[in-house]
């Protein structure tokens, strides 16, 4: 008989499991904006799709490329 423990986990693999097809299954992204288009054909802020399909959220900060790129003045 399984422990309580065991049924979590089970249930908890299977949602992981269910998150991971998601993910695996191919994005379209707009070339130019980025935003997603879901499985209803609407589009979304790529931040904001991540954060409701997989509670990601998102902190901004600048590459290195990018830091040379825009503030090469102000970086050396």
């Amino acid at each position: 008989m399984a422990t309580e423990l065991e049924i979590k986990l089970k249930k908890r693999v299977s949602e992981l499991e269910a998150e991971l097809e998601i993910i695996r299954q191919t994005l379209i992204i707009c070339a130019n904006c980025h935003d997603i288009r879901d499985k209803q054909e609407k589009w979304h802020p790529i931040a904001d799709f991540l954060y409701e399909q997989f509670g990601i959220r998102f902190r901004h900060g600048i590459c290195p490329k990018c830091k040379k790129e825009l503030y090469s003045d102000l970086f050396e």
